[in-house]
């Protein structure tokens, strides 16, 4: 008698907890969210915190035709200076060290019949083309190095920015490094290596290896 009760309980609360996940089951199946929701805890916030990622839109897709030529490392240090004066006692001055990466580009997108010239006498073909112009300058914040604030003896504390003068400052660092790549030796570089570039693109289309293949910037 007894096995038999045990064994009725045994059933019973089996019985329970397979019903108990059809029952969840179920609920996952036929509630679930319309759109996919992310949620992360920002470094920079409480532990109560969260910020829910919604929806994604793509608002408009550009057409470009441009090809990247080069790329190239840039460092900026700029020196915040905050002293009284010139007294050496009233010095107060903080260095800021940015890391970035300036990028060079052609643009085809108004090249046509007349920029190109084929000379068959003379196995050759020219082409004629904007100059490179700087793509972009991308600023990596993580590299930023922010030094130690040098106090002169009668100054204290450190130099702190605000957001609106860290913004400032990224701009006008950003400005700095694109008038470094428009300087004659990396901007040399930049021609060359477009020069470069479309002649390894251009050159599998011409059978003969002796094709002479000019390019001229405008």
């Amino acid at each position: 008698m007894r096995k038999f009760k045990r064994k009725v309980v045994f059933l019973s609360i089996l019985a329970v907890f397979f019903v108990s996940i059809g029952f969840y089951t179920c609920y996952k199946l036929f509630n679930k969210p319309t759109d996919k929701v992310e949620q992360w805890v920002s470094p920079d916030s409480t532990e109560n915190t969260k910020f829910i990622s919604q929806e994604s839109i793509i608002d408009k897709i550009h057409e470009t035709q441009k090809l990247i030529t080069l790329e190239a490392d840039l460092k900026e240090r700029i020196l915040l200076n905050d002293s009284w004066g010139e007294w050496e006692v009233f010095k107060k001055v903080k260095g800021i060290t940015f890391y970035g990466k300036g990028s060079y580009s052609l643009d085809f997108s108004n090249i046509d019949k007349g920029n190109i010239k084929i000379d068959k006498s003379q196995n050759s073909i020219s082409i004629t083309l904007p100059k490179p112009i700087v793509e972009d300058v991308t600023i990596y914040e993580e590299k930023t190095v922010y030094e130690t604030t040098t106090n002169g003896l009668l100054r204290f504390g450190d130099i702190k920015l605000s957001p609106e003068q860290t913004i400032s400052i990224s701009k006008e660092v950003k400005k700095l490094m694109k008038d470094k790549m428009v300087e004659d030796e990396l901007y040399s570089s930049a021609e060359t290596n477009a020069k470069s570039s479309i002649e390894k693109l251009l050159r599998p289309l011409f059978p003969n290896e002796s094709t002479i293949i000019d390019i001229y910037f405008v």
